[in-house]
């Protein structure tokens, strides 16, 4: 198997472009974790393994998103003869954007979406080539016989789904990763520059989540902040 050390080495990518995401990413690039370079073998792993449903969760904003854009760059490059279908959903489960890669090129519609996922799907098994789903959010029903991987934040209707299926939890980010992602992505360099005290400060508040730890928007954190219910909130 081709392996990307592009990929396997690199602590910040391009972000791709136009890649379905449930919740739009606005960064040119993002910070490859640690963890999802062990978490792409796992999920390979389990594939290889027999099971065709992987799921992987976690917390709000803790960029279970960024982890599929990784899946998606590092499996296209190591599995080119292979169809990539990456399909992102609402909160509700309906199909919001879709996108088909081969290495002929790439269709990317936001109409009549299931149709050109069984075309793409079909035109896969004629030539005896493999294909595989990847979701940003949970749908409402399950695909039969096709390999996928979910990644969308703890859902009931979607774990009485996959119940007997692989679930993998992401781990909450640590202090030292979320200040390396700031030197990598050179946060420090923006027109809203985000300061090392910035991040120490966001993170003994709010642990471990990218999205308001990260932020270049000074006042996300307090708008963030003005939604969470204390355990003291009577006396604040």
């Amino acid at each position: 198997m081709l392996l990307c050390p592009e990929t396997t080495a690199a602590r910040a990518l391009t972000y791709p472009i136009s890649l379905p995401a449930q919740h739009e990413f606005k960064f040119p690039r993002y910070y490859v974790r640690p963890c999802y370079l062990e978490y792409y073998n796992l999920v390979i792993d389990r594939f290889k393994g027999g099971y065709d449903k992987v799921t992987v969760t976690g917390t709000a904003a803790i960029g279970k998103s960024t982890f599929l854009a990784y899946f998606f760059t590092r499996y296209c490059i190591e599995h080119p003869n292979e169809t990539v279908i990456m399909v992102s959903f609402t909160n509700t489960g309906k199909m919001k954007d879709a996108l088909v890669w081969t290495r002929q090129g790439v269709t990317h519609t936001a109409q009549c979406m299931s149709c050109m996922i069984e075309q793409a799907e079909t035109k896969a098994r004629q030539e005896g080539r493999p294909s595989i789903r990847l979701y940003d959010g949970a749908l409402r029903n399950l695909p039969a016989r096709t390999r996928v991987l979910c990644c969308t934040r703890a859902l009931e209707r979607w774990d009485n789904l996959i119940a007997s299926d692989q679930r993998h939890a992401v781990a909450p980010w640590d202090i030292s990763e979320l200040l390396d992602a700031r030197a990598k992505l050179k946060l420090e360099a923006f027109p809203s520059p985000v300061s090392r005290e910035d991040i120490t400060s966001r993170y003994d508040k709010f642990g471990g989540v990218a999205r308001v730890c990260l932020s270049q928007r000074k006042q996300y954190p307090s708008q963030v902040e003005a939604r969470i219910i204390w355990p003291d909130s009577e006396s604040r």
